[in-house]
């Protein structure tokens, strides 16, 4: 079950982290469209700042998360 749930975590992980590069080199929408916005129109590297440490925590929480369930399942089996 560990395993399975270290996999589940790390597809989201790579999912979050490819929806923001192709937001943000193509314009695709989301948090990336809005760090291709900031950085390439207008220029606002306080927003670029905001949203790439908003990037950064998510991915932390991600990763406290799926470090306490696997804890949780392997003290359990």
């Amino acid at each position: 079950m560990t395993y399975l749930l270290s996999w589940t975590f790390m597809r989201f992980e790579i999912n979050f982290a490819v929806a923001v590069a192709m937001g943000a080199a193509a314009g695709a929408g989301g948090i990336g469209f809005e760090l291709y916005m900031a950085s390439g129109h207008y220029y606002d590297l306080r927003e670029v700042g905001v949203i790439t440490y908003l990037v950064l925590a998510v991915a932390i929480i991600l990763e406290a998360i799926s470090t306490r369930f696997k804890r949780r399942l392997q003290s359990n089996a």
